[in-house]
């Protein structure tokens, strides 16, 4: 609908139409949409045993619980060790809004200027009026496929966006439903997941082995963090996998920080210092450190890999060229084996790299290449 704008600069008038919406509309709309959401909130309450009996039986669901929770390492500094943080991921966390009934989410751009971008996440509780929000300001730039920063196109932007406004949602909506419901959900998942591992643990081991190849992470590596084979892991050591998939798919940490998790524990009578939280852990600015745009370079064993990896002529380990392909492909820059002419591999032709493989990455160029992974836009 056609809006009237008037402009007087004090010589003339002019007055002029426009297809865009006026905002005061805009707004009116808001309230009442909101004002009659609440009015049908209060006439039907929510029933709190019922969604409590739905997110069980959810959680019952092998395909629900695979993606319910996630893992991540943390340095204690009261432990002197490496710890697992285990916690409800994005997807249960919007199911249990789902079905707790009566609350709306969503995230709000409150601030957009030409190089950064802050972002509101916010759920709403229709029948109390209670409305937990949190924020993110992120960065416009990304690393472009011929070398160098560039803003980030529509596409990359709206993605970012939507990427580091689901940790926001996720903190908002599990700010409103009573932990203990939580809680719950996550003994139902634990069950769910050693129930099925006990059934068929032949075939969790290849659904373990099919999802860590998705972000390229070889068998060798998961034996390597195991400590034995694959084909011994246990009911709970194999949901432990499935944590530490969830976490480094959601972008919430990267298989770099699981590979120091042995040596820490070996020197766990050593004091070292505690680093920042993963993003898991707040979704505020630990998730611009998860998803790069200006983020601060990945780590490892509580180091920057660029101290954690050397700087000699060597080749790289296979170790670490399945970390290469693990962020590779975690942001869509290798396909399968790799093609000659994907992002990564554009990326190592180009000054000052100029090589045409993962396997001929020298470890003076490590460093630099995996920040590049890091801070890059999804593809």
């Amino acid at each position: 609908m056609a809006t009237k704008k008037e402009r007087d600069d004090g010589l003339a008038r002019q007055t002029s139409q426009t297809d865009e919406i006026a905002p005061e509309r805009l707004a009116e709309e808001a309230r009442i949409d909101i004002q009659s959401a609440i009015i049908v909130a209060r006439k039907f309450p929510r029933n709190e045993q019922q969604a409590y009996q739905k997110l069980m039986h959810a959680c019952e669901r092998t395909s629900f619980a695979e993606d319910a929770q996630y893992s991540f390492p943390r340095w204690s500094s009261e432990e002197q060790r490496k710890v697992d943080i285990i916690g409800p991921s994005v997807k249960l966390a919007r199911e249990a809004g789902r079905l707790w009934g009566n609350i709306r989410w969503g995230i709000t751009i409150i601030a957009d200027g030409d190089d950064t971008r802050t972002i509101e996440g916010w759920a709403y509780d229709l029948e109390t009026n209670a409305r937990p929000a949190y924020q993110d300001t992120f960065t416009k730039m990304g690393y472009v496929k011929g070398g160098g920063w560039e803003p980030l196109n529509e596409r990359g932007l709206r993605e970012t966006t939507s990427r580091r406004g689901a940790f926001l949602i996720r903190n908002a909506i599990l700010n409103l439903i009573p932990s203990d419901f939580i809680d719950d959900a996550m003994q139902s998942v634990d069950k769910t997941l050693a129930s099925e591992a006990k059934k068929d643990p032949d075939a969790e081991n290849k659904r373990i082995i099919s999802a860590f190849d998705s972000i390229g992470v070889q068998v060798a590596e998961l034996e390597s963090f195991l400590g034995h084979g694959l084909s011994s892991a246990s009911p709970a050591e194999i949901k432990k996998l499935r944590g530490i998939y969830k976490s480094i798919d959601d972008g919430n940490s990267t298989w770099a920080e699981y590979l120091g998790k042995k040596e820490a524990s070996a020197d766990s009578g050593k004091k070292q210092p505690s680093g920042p939280a993963p993003a898991a852990s707040t979704n505020e600015k630990p998730v611009a450190a998860a998803q790069g745009n200006g983020a601060p370079p990945p780590t490892s064993n509580g180091k920057p890999i660029s101290e954690s990896l050397g700087t000699g002529g060597k080749t790289i380990s296979d170790q670490e060229k399945g970390l290469v392909w693990q962020m590779a492909r975690k942001k869509g820059w290798a396909v399968g084996s790799g093609k000659p002419d994907d992002a990564l591999h554009l990326l190592l032709k180009s000054k000052p790299y100029e090589i045409d493989s993962v396997t001929k990455i020298k470890s003076v160029d490590l460093p630099a290449i995996l920040n590049a992974l890091a801070n890059g836009p999804a593809a």
